[in-house]
């Protein structure tokens, strides 16, 4: 007996798919939905009993008494005199213009997608619901990555492996992420390596050679940014890499306090000391404005400050932040233009839609003499 335990715990386990995981009641109600979809009942044709659906999707007679139960209190049924009948809603549910928009974390990039969604969602009559991501096996998510309802993602996920990124993986088309690409997923995103050399080039034709890239380390490629470098004409600032500024982020607990830190030793460099920080996000551009304060140091009399990210932090501050301006409401709707193609039943081949940016132009670039 016990070798035969033995042998059984050795034999591999096969792993279902997610979209395969699906609670047994809602088996029932997607049979029920098909029934209306498929014209093969109307509205006020009394559904199959339950001990007849149980017998078709070969459930417990309990099982398929709760998923009519969701019918009639999701709308789409009603029951009179012992029979259950298709609601006459029932049009306006299964078709309606409804878009899930899910967040994994809050903060000045995501807000200002999120404002956008409202006011463009509204215009194209599209009803949204707000959802947070908690973490990477979120099944409540999970499950509606898998609904073929149309999702957006607001800044990405935290963690592609999970739960969460197997239903992500499986949702044919159906989720667009927004501000952040994912690889195998639809993606609208800032043409981040054009927006680059439009900084780049910013600084240049305002007289700065000494730059420093205050990044994180995950969001650009380093190559790439060499790359970009060299195409400015700046091949000479790559001596002991002092020009770029890693943040130290397992440190630190937030990226304002890593890039204040990073940019007060970078500026204490006796080897190579930059006239101009060209910053990734928000955060550190406004982490790095403290830093030249710190240290006793003007923006932009001293020190130019240029951030890659243009939301309200970077107006709010004083002196303002010069920016690569973000189009949100641009990303919003090619994001929205996508999902009504795809909802209509257009073949969708395109998984990368690039968003072109501009200089806001403010207060925190010098022009040198």
């Amino acid at each position: 007996m016990p070798s035969k335990i033995k042998k059984a715990q050795q034999l591999p386990i096969k792993q279902k798919p997610f979209s395969q995981k699906k609670d047994k009641h809602e088996l029932v109600q997607d049979y029920v939905k098909n029934l209306f979809l498929s014209k093969k009942l109307s509205v006020n044709d009394a559904i199959p009993s339950e001990r007849r659906l149980a017998e078709l999707v070969k459930v417990s007679y309990l099982t398929a008494r709760r998923g009519v139960e969701q019918l009639i209190h999701d709308g789409l049924c009603y029951r009179v005199r012992r029979k259950t009948r298709i609601h006459s809603n029932v049009s306006s549910i299964l078709d309606s213009n409804h878009i899930n928009i899910i967040l994994s974390h809050i903060n000045p990039y995501t807000i200002e997608l999120l404002e956008q969604f409202k006011i463009e969602a509204k215009k194209m009559n599209w009803e949204a619901q707000i959802l947070f991501l908690h973490n990477r096996n979120d099944s409540r998510i999970a499950k509606i990555l898998t609904s073929k309802t149309p999702t957006c993602i607001l800044g990405g996920i935290p963690d592609i492996n999970g739960i969460v990124g197997a239903a992500l993986r499986e949702s044919q088309g159906w989720v667009v992420s927004v501000g952040v690409g994912i690889e195998g997923i639809p993606s609208v995103v800032s043409d981040g390596s054009q927006g680059i050399i439009r900084a780049l080039v910013h600084l240049i034709t305002h007289g700065h050679r000494e730059i420093s890239f205050v990044t994180s380390g995950f969001d650009y490629d380093i190559e790439a940014i060499k790359s970009n470098w060299r195409e400015c004409g700046l091949s000479d600032q790559f001596h002991g890499k002092s020009f770029i500024v890693k943040l130290d982020l397992s440190t630190f607990s937030s990226v304002f306090h890593a890039a204040h830190a990073a940019v007060i030793k970078a500026l204490r460099n006796p080897k190579f000391r930059p006239t101009a920080f060209l910053c990734y996000n928000d955060f550190s551009a406004v982490g790095a404005r403290h830093a030249c304060l710190d240290l006793g140091l003007r923006v932009p009399e001293d020190v130019s400050i240029l951030s890659m990210g243009s939301t309200l932090m970077t107006e709010c501050c004083v002196p303002q932040i010069s920016a690569i301006d973000v189009d949100f409401r641009g990303h919003v709707t090619e994001a929205l233009n996508y999902l009504k193609r795809k909802k209509s039943g257009k073949k969708m081949d395109k998984l990368l839609f690039n968003v072109s940016s501009k200089i806001a132009e403010r207060k925190s670039v010098r022009k040198l003499t």
